[in-house]
């Protein structure tokens, strides 16, 4: 059987979904598993990416807007006799939300299909009355259910958009492949006194906590302060990257702003790191539900510091691969930035364990994990 994974984030468009989306349908072709994906947007020109299966780009940009949504709905239900011949998988909120809708029209059901949830999209489906309607019945339809963490499938089965669902499962989070190949054949990160440089790596948006790490930051003792310069990687929101850079200067907070980092780039800026910091918070409709960059950080032996909040507990391990405080504790915050910058051991004995903990997550288990639900649903019949 055909996997066909739909999502509106893929290649070229960089972000959480997106790598997930795509590493694991790497993984099911590497397993051996026929395996699609169709998304919105269009290859990138000159670009030498390529994969080993079929993308289907469909128009539009990798985003929530009308237009993107509406072109992603057309091309669903103009070949919506390819995805009864296959397994479509719903691997973001864009795509769900199109099948939710052409479903809820009457016009386009697939006889089986999988839902993949990254946390977001049941707080945004719970809070809509129409969007919640369609949501519970669609998903009862849903052949099967994963999500991308314990910590969100537990938060599903609570609400009441867990109602009903009979084959539900975990495909967790994982670092990338590549990555993973190649840490095994380099050592740990070794980790000097001296200046110590700080890593964010995120997409620059008031979910990620950029600004509370800033003052963080701005919270640690001069003499300690004058050690560290923070580097922030990844693009965003301007406005917020302004308030984030403002309350830099104002608390006198050096830092290093690189923008997008390439994935050739990746190994290198951990490599070149001493900590890990991404303070991520919950929003009304939006939540970590895991954290990747948590883990490749572990990959290289970079100790992490973070909220506990959303999946974030099961990509760090606290006080054995870093420190996670409370969200919205800045305090907190600096104290554990403090200790890690000021104890150049704790960082290695951190970071040794954040690798062991790291290479515990291969995507090839998430691949056959799904495969084996998608097995098992054909057992049972969806309400």
């Amino acid at each position: 059987m055909k996997y066909i994974f739909l999502t509106h984030e893929f290649f070229p468009f960089r972000g959480g979904v997106a790598t997930y989306v795509q590493e694991l349908a790497d993984a099911m072709h590497r397993i051996g598993e026929d395996v699609e994906v169709w998304t919105n947007g269009s290859p990138l020109g000159g670009s030498d990416f390529s994969a080993p299966y079929s993308i289907r780009y469909v128009g539009g940009k990798a985003s929530l807007r009308f237009f993107s949504r509406l072109a992603f709905a057309l091309n669903l239900f103009k070949k919506r006799h390819l995805l009864d011949e296959a397994i479509p998988v719903y691997s973001s909120y864009g795509a769900l939300f199109c099948g939710m809708l052409l479903s809820g029209l009457g016009m386009s059901t697939p006889k089986r299909f999988g839902i993949i949830l990254h946390g977001s999209e049941i707080l945004k489906l719970e809070r809509g009355c129409i969007l919640h309607f369609l949501c519970k019945r669609f998903f009862k339809k849903a052949s099967f259910v994963g999500t991308t963490s314990h910590h969100i499938l537990k938060r599903l089965k609570s609400s009441c958009l867990g109602e009903g669902l009979q084959n539900t499962a975990v495909f967790t989070c994982a670092p990338p492949a590549k990555l993973v190949r190649e840490c095994r054949e380099k050592e740990l990160h070794v980790h000097h006194e001296g200046p110590v440089r700080i890593l964010t790596l995120a997409r620059i948006h008031p979910r990620k906590g950029h600004v509370e790490t800033a003052r963080a930051l701005g919270k640690l003792p001069p003499e300690v302060r004058k050690q560290v310069t923070w580097v922030i990687a990844g693009t965003g929101c301007q406005n917020y990257l302004a308030e984030v850079l403002k309350v830099c200067h104002e608390l006198v907070v050096k830092f290093h702003l690189v923008g997008e980092v390439s994935d050739e780039e990746l190994g290198w800026i951990y490599n070149d790191s001493d900590i890990y910091i991404m303070s991520s918070r919950s929003l009304p409709r939006s939540i970590e539900g895991f954290g990747i960059t948590y883990l490749e950080a572990g990959l290289y032996g970079v100790p992490v510091v973070g909220y506990r909040t959303g999946g974030v507990q099961e990509a760090v391990l606290d006080g054995k691969t870093g420190t996670l405080v409370e969200e919205g504790n800045i305090d907190a915050l600096s104290e554990a930035l403090k200790e890690l910058i000021t104890n150049h051991q704790k960082r290695a004995e951190y970071g040794r364990a954040g690798r062991e903990h790291a290479m515990t997550f291969q995507w090839d288990n998430s691949a056959r994990t799904l495969c084996q639900t998608a097995k098992e649903s054909s057992n049972t019949v969806p309400n």
